[in-house]
C-alpha cells in the first residue's frame, strides 16, 4: 500500500495528493500494528510527503486560477464602463488605453467616442453585465480571442449583444490584461451598434437582429 500512495502520488491529478496522503497513512498503520512483519515504511512517508506537496500544488493552482479570472472580470467592467462613458475628449483618450483594433479594422478615439454618445442616448449609462457564454478560454499568450454572449444592463434598457477580447502582455506586472475587439449591441428597432463600426449599423437594423432581442424597461 506504501508503494500504492507513491504512484498515486504521482499522477498529478485531482485529488490525487490527498488520495496519496490517506493511502500513505493507512500504510503506515498497518505496518506498525504488524509488529514490523509488513514493509514499506519508506515507501508510505514519501506517498505521504509527495501527496500532501500535489495537493497544496492544486490548492495554489486553483487558488491563482480564481484570482485571475476575477482580476480579468474586473477590466472587463473597467473596459466596458470606460467605453461607454467615453461621451468626450478626455473619455475617447482614456477608454482607448482598453482596446486593441482587430486585424484587418482600425479605431480611433472619435470612433469610440460617437459610439459611447449613439449609446448613451438610446440606452442611458451602463450599469453592469454579465456574460451568458463564451466560445472559447482565453490563453496566457494572447493567440486567441474570446467572443462572449453578453446582456449588457443600461439605466433604460437591457440590451442583447456580444464582445470580443483577448489578453496581451501586462504593463504593471507579469500577468496578462484584457483588452477589448469588438462590442455589439443588438437593436431591432435602432438598428445594431458595433464597435468597430461595420457598415449600416448605426443608420439601420441588421438583417441578422431579429437573432437577438433589446429588452426595454422604462426607468421610473
Amino acid at each position: 500500500m506504501g508503494a500504492f500512495a507513491l504512484l498515486t502520488s504521482c499522477l498529478g491529478v485531482d485529488f490525487a495528493g490527498v488520495f496519496a496522503v490517506t493511502l500513505g497513512i493507512i500504510a503506515l498503520e498497518r505496518i506498525r500494528s504488524s509488529g514490523a512483519l509488513l514493509r514499506g515504511r519508506g515507501l508510505a512517508w514519501t506517498g505521504i510527503g509527495l501527496g500532501a506537496c500535489a495537493a497544496l500544488c492544486s490548492i495554489a493552482f486553483a487558488w491563482g486560477r480564481s484570482t485571475l479570472q476575477e482580476r480579468w472580470h474586473g477590466q472587463l467592467d473597467a473596459a466596458l464602463r470606460t467605453t461607454f462613458a467615453a461621451i468626450d475628449a478626455p473619455g475617447e483618450t482614456a477608454a482607448m488605453s482598453y482596446w486593441i483594433a482587430p486585424a484587418g479594422s482600425s479605431l480611433t478615439p472619435q470612433d469610440l467616442g460617437e459610439f459611447a454618445r449613439t449609446v448613451n442616448a438610446r440606452f442611458g449609462t451602463l450599469k453592469g453585465f454579465a456574460e451568458i457564454s463564451k466560445d472559447t478560454e482565453a490563453s496566457f499568450d494572447g493567440s486567441n480571442r474570446v467572443t462572449s454572449a453578453t446582456s449588457f444592463e443600461f439605466a433604460d434598457a437591457r440590451v442583447l449583444g456580444s464582445m470580443t477580447f483577448r489578453l496581451v502582455p501586462g504593463t504593471a506586472d507579469l500577468f496578462p490584461e484584457v483588452r477589448l475587439e469588438s462590442v455589439r449591441l443588438l437593436d431591432s428597432s435602432g438598428g445594431n451598434l458595433t464597435l468597430p463600426t461595420q457598415a449600416n449599423d448605426l443608420s439601420k437594423p441588421s438583417p441578422d437582429a431579429a437573432q437577438g432581442k433589446v429588452l426595454e424597461e422604462n426607468a421610473p
